[in-house]
């Protein structure tokens, strides 16, 4: 009888054909020789066994099974044989310190995200064997440098290689018929594509924030281009967009800030999408009625609070604006002192804000322009409305110091009183409609560019 040092080695060396289904997971392994009786290595045999280095696959194996090692975070290196057929799913997924892997000519399968999150995973070749890719098989690779998908590859999932940092360069194939939305956001050093002509639609968010992207080559199958499908591409000089598109999102070249020359047909339409969400601060001292200047315009109730505000409160409200309907989010943020480096937090992505003071409290109107030049300095020029609450009472507050706050920031400004509902509707439908304009504003400079010659402009558009 064999003398083995310990469970595995002998679950190891036991006759068949198969490593079965869970025979290793989550085992102390370190470096391991699968004997050559072994066929098929069956679904996670090696899961989690977070401390395999390395292993040898003997020539003998056709199969990796579903999930085989996934997990093996310390695995550096694999060296698949030349009879493996099929990768199955999430095979190697979350295998992070795996640098490199070699795709053997044999294989004519690859699984649903067979190699997501290998994070260090700097190059792949897939041979021209290779006819079905599932699912993101590369998903969340972000160090991925290079990868070849051959023209034999005539069945392939989703494909996303969202925010891969180091990616240059890459050829679809003509198989592939569909690249789904946000595929290319953030490759910011992708400098070319080769989009195959099998692709009708350009996704919105496509190749937003490809800040390397210098050019690309729209096929004539192309029938539309989503919104911000280029957006901050600031690398792209030029763009001819094939007579077959007959939509373009108006944002699509949001942020293109070196493009010099657009081509395109002249009965194009510009497509229109108002935000599915707005997110507005309302912002001040503490007890200024912050609070219940939302919560009046929420639920229509006036509630006399004087406890301060811990970080911020949340109201939300849907919405229909020119037809359309978006969530309308509103953050009551925090007045306190205490609290006020939180602010910065809560200016991320802003659509608008108020900023509200006590009419009859002068100090008020000092703490809101230090509210106002926070959102300035964090958001720009948002839409943004000054408040003066408690117009009911008998104000404190001079006009005069009101219109230098207002002219240096260049503000609206509205008189309410919370506690009788006065001016709030009216402030909120101002602030709104503002927000609004900015993005019809926006829709109209790309009309504009899209269906003339601006002489002033540095941006040529050659119509045709």
């Amino acid at each position: 009888m064999n003398d083995y040092s310990d469970i595995y080695t002998y679950l190891l060396n036991l006759p068949g054909i198969e490593l079965c289904c869970n025979c290793f997971k989550n085992a102390n392994l370190l470096n391991y020789e699968i004997p050559a009786s072994m066929k098929y290595i069956g679904d996670y045999a090696f899961y989690k066994c977070i401390y395999l280095i390395q292993i040898t696959i003997p020539t003998s194996v056709t199969s990796l099974g579903k999930h085989c090692f996934d997990g093996c975070v310390s695995l550096r290196k694999i060296e698949i044989p030349s009879s493996v057929t099929c990768i199955n799913d999430y095979a190697f997924s979350r295998c992070e310190r795996m640098q490199n892997i070699n795709i053997p000519s044999s294989v004519t399968s690859i699984g649903n995200y067979a190699f997501n999150k290998c994070s260090i995973l700097e190059q792949m070749i897939i041979p021209s064997s290779v006819t079905s890719i599932g699912d993101n098989f590369i998903c969340e690779c972000v160090n991925l440098k290079s990868i070849i998908i051959p023209s034999s590859v005539k069945n392939i999932g989703k494909i996303n290689f969202k925010s891969f940092l180091f990616l240059r360069e890459i050829k679809i194939p003509p198989s592939i018929n569909y690249i789904e939305e946000s595929a290319f956001y953030r490759c910011k050093s992708l400098i070319r594509i080769t989009i195959p002509p099998s692709i009708t639609t350009i996704e919105d968010g496509t190749f937003y924030g490809c800040h390397s992207l210098k050019e690309v080559n729209i096929p004539s199958s192309v029938t539309s281009i989503g919104f911000e499908a280029f957006d901050d591409c600031v690398s792209l000089v030029e763009i001819k967009i094939p007579p077959s598109v007959r939509t373009i999102g108006f944002t699509a070249f949001h942020g293109c800030m070196s493009l010099k020359r657009i081509i395109i047909q002249q009965n194009v339409e510009i497509l229109t999408k108002y935000p599915k969400e707005i997110k507005l601060v309302i912002a001040g001292d503490t007890n200024v009625g912050k609070t219940c200047f939302a919560n009046y315009y929420i639920n229509r109730t006036y509630v006399d609070r004087n406890d301060p505000t811990i970080g911020a409160n949340y109201l939300g409200k849907e919405l229909n604006i020119e037809g359309h309907t978006t969530k309308l989010n509103i953050f009551d943020i925090a007045g306190l002192i205490a609290y006020r480096s939180l602010c910065p937090i809560f200016y991320k992505n802003l659509h608008g804000a108020f900023v509200v003071f006590d009419l009859n409290e002068p100090k008020t109107l000092n703490e809101a322009r230090e509210f106002i030049e926070g959102i300035r300095k964090y958001e720009g020029q948002v839409p943004l409305i000054l408040i003066g609450n408690k117009c009911d009472l008998e104000p404190k507050v001079s006009r005069e110091d009101i219109n230098v706050l207002e002219n240096d920031f260049n503000l609206k400004y509205f008189e309410v009183s919370v506690k009788d509902g006065y001016n709030i509707d009216e402030a909120f439908d101002c602030l709104i409609s503002d927000i609004s304009n900015i993005i019809f504003k926006e829709k109209n400079q790309m009309l504009n560019l899209l269906k003339y010659e601006d002489k002033k402009s540095n941006i040529q558009c050659s119509i045709y």
